[in-house]
């Protein structure tokens, strides 16, 4: 059996809020500039079609691309194959473009 205080504590470090996001080629929405986010709650409001639930759908792909047992490959084929995920399918799009800000107090961090 083992003494769990012979083990020093695992410290997580404290996630950094997203305060941006660029996103283009995914599903319906062809190119988002960049989309400001405020700390604590966003909302999104827009008409039929605008694009919120693919928005959402993206932060879904992430947690898959994350995931080791979902993975981007599996996220892919449940959404129905690239043409399904990729803007106007790949005939229009070739690839999904996100770029994802993080701020931590002073220190920024971009991801692309």
């Amino acid at each position: 059996m083992h003494d769990a205080s012979n083990y020093p504590e695992a410290k997580m470090p404290k996630p950094k809020p997203l305060t941006a996001i660029q996103l283009e080629g995914f599903r319906s929405i062809r190119k988002l500039p960049e989309l400001t986010l405020n700390l604590g709650l966003n909302v999104l409001i827009g008409g039929n079609g605008a694009g919120k639930s693919n928005f959402i759908s993206f932060f879904q792909m992430l947690r898959h691309m994350m995931e080791p047992k979902l993975g981007l490959q599996y996220y892919i084929s449940e959404a129905g194959g690239a043409d399904a995920i990729l803007f106007r399918g790949l005939e229009m799009t070739s690839e999904i473009h996100a770029r994802l800000l993080f701020d931590h107090n002073d220190d920024h961090s971009d991801y692309e």
